[in-house]
């Protein structure tokens, strides 16, 4: 769950998060030539910013790590561009929200429309009953189950 630091209002639930020790990655590079690629990713990401670094060194001789680079680097460095990724992340994740809170309203209102249906029908066949008609008649006329019929008349206690 994500909240704003200074509200402590949730932002919104559907995110998970997912820590990565990437010092453990690291740590487990027993030559540098030889990385895997998840290994690589987790120097770039923990020694981007550091170009004389060994490992970092190493990555810049594949095109991929280049461009990530350049790419981290323009970002850093532009205000505006970091405020519309942080917009557009924002409007994202309240998109996630509405949905799910639209879902959620959605599945109560069809719980409530089905309490108000089956309090209606228990109404029906109360009445049908204080008139006298007969469980298999009061099920055929509703489109019930014999047993459910019984089963409500039951509840009723007076029948």
């Amino acid at each position: 769950m994500f909240q704003n630091t200074a509200s402590h209002t949730v932002l919104t639930s559907n995110v998970k998060a997912y820590m990565i020790n990437l010092v453990k990655i690291i740590e487990s590079i027993t030559d540098a030539q030889h990385m895997t690629l998840l290994q690589k990713w987790a120097v770039f990401l923990y020694y981007g910013h550091l170009s004389e670094h060994e490992l970092v060194k190493v990555l810049m001789k594949d095109e991929v790590f280049r461009k990530a680079a350049e790419i981290m680097r323009i970002v850093n460095n532009d205000e505006e561009l970091k405020d519309m990724a942080f917009a557009r992340m924002k409007r994202e994740m309240d998109q996630i929200t509405r949905l799910d809170n639209a879902k959620k309203q959605g599945f109560l209102e069809g719980i409530i429309e089905g309490e108000v249906k089956g309090q209606k029908k228990t109404l029906e066949i109360y009445r049908c009953l204080k008139q006298g008609i007969d469980v298999c008649e009061i099920a055929s006329l509703l489109k019930m189950n014999v047993q459910e019929v019984i089963e409500l008349k039951n509840e009723f206690e007076i029948f």
